[in-house]
């Protein structure tokens, strides 16, 4: 009878779990709640956007929220979004598991690419070309007009991850066969584009390293970050090789864990361009026009210029002391 009645209760469970849906109900995995933790992409758990500091971090983080509500809008996700300190920081980030995408500069993707398993998915598209150049440039009143003019002078560079700011303007002057460690007087590292250009603008630095939108200097950083007349005071005087353009990129383990969520938001930043509102997002995030496919050897241009500087991007890369709980990100600021 007792052996009757459980067998009973078994069957009972069965088609409970048949009614109502056993395992995760018939949600996405992504859907469900994995080792515990809400369901990635909601509220409780939102896909971190991690963006590079080309510029001011409030800047970048007000246009990083913009896009990350255009996203809300396309995905139904909800998204959290990260400004790194550093180049090297978004790397360190991405690497841990801090950021699920990174909007990483060429360099930055081969470095994470090594590190952090990265993967690339999409590259920007500016003035119609999946590239842009390094340049070199000048107040436009000095009497500099040629590389060779700056022996002995002072220069900003971005910093040492710097693909336009330091990476490339660095190949071309080795390849013109000039030793950049020694042509200089004196070398800073600025950080960040617009803070190049304020050196250079003010005269604190004879010329600065930045990014260039073509090779004929009609656009570039002082461009996009001067207004009015002081656009005019920059003037470049060289330009390096093109450069595969920034990427959109995440890493293989989170491509792996959730495959839909990516095919999702790769697409869904593919579609700004589609309309002049969201292309607008991408105009005011990085100067871009749209983004397209990308992949990895798209970006053997720069392991080679990598190699030129005897720059080693293999091998791991341990944690910096430098920790997400100091960048500037939208939400409450918390240590991961």
């Amino acid at each position: 009878m007792i052996r009757k009645q459980f067998q009973y209760a078994i069957i009972l469970f069965l088609l409970a779990c048949i009614t109502i849906g056993c395992g995760n109900g018939g949600k996405k995995p992504e859907e469900s709640k994995q080792k515990g933790e809400p369901a990635k992409g909601t509220a409780e758990n939102p896909i971190v956007m991690g963006f590079n500091p080309a510029e001011s971090a409030d800047v970048i983080l007000v246009n990083g929220e913009a896009l990350a509500q255009a996203l809300e809008l396309k995905t139904g996700y909800k998204y959290k979004t990260y400004v790194a300190q550093s180049y090297n920081a978004l790397v360190t980030a991405l690497q841990f598991d801090d950021i699920d995408f990174a909007w990483l500069p060429a360099f930055a993707f081969v470095q994470a690419e090594q590190h952090a398993g990265a993967e690339v998915l999409l590259k920007a598209v500016r003035n119609g070309e999946p590239f842009y150049y390094g340049a070199i440039v000048v107040r436009s009143d000095s009497p500099y007009r040629k590389i060779e003019d700056l022996k002995g002078k002072s220069i900003a560079w971005v910093a040492e991850s710097s693909t336009s700011g330091y990476i490339f303007p660095m190949a071309a002057m080795i390849k013109m066969g000039i030793d950049p460690e020694k042509f200089f007087g004196h070398a800073v590292m600025a950080g960040k584009h617009d803070a190049v250009l304020i050196a250079v603008e003010k005269g604190t630095v004879d010329a600065g390293a930045t990014f260039a939108a073509d090779n004929q200097g009609i656009k570039g950083s002082w461009t996009q970050f001067l207004k009015g007349e002081d656009v005019g005071k920059i003037r470049p005087i060289l330009f390096t090789d093109p450069i595969p353009s920034d990427t959109m990129s995440t890493s293989i383990r989170f491509r792996e864990k959730y495959p839909d969520i990516v095919e999702q938001v790769t697409a869904a930043v593919k579609g700004l361009s589609d309309n002049e509102a969201d292309k607008e997002l991408l105009k005011k995030l990085y100067n871009i026009d749209a983004m397209v496919d990308a992949k990895s050897e798209d970006y053997a241009p720069v392991r080679e210029a990598a190699k030129l500087l005897n720059i080693d991007v293999s091998g791991g890369r341990k944690k910096e002391s430098e920790t997400p709980a100091k960048e500037k990100e939208s939400g409450k600021s918390e240590s991961k």
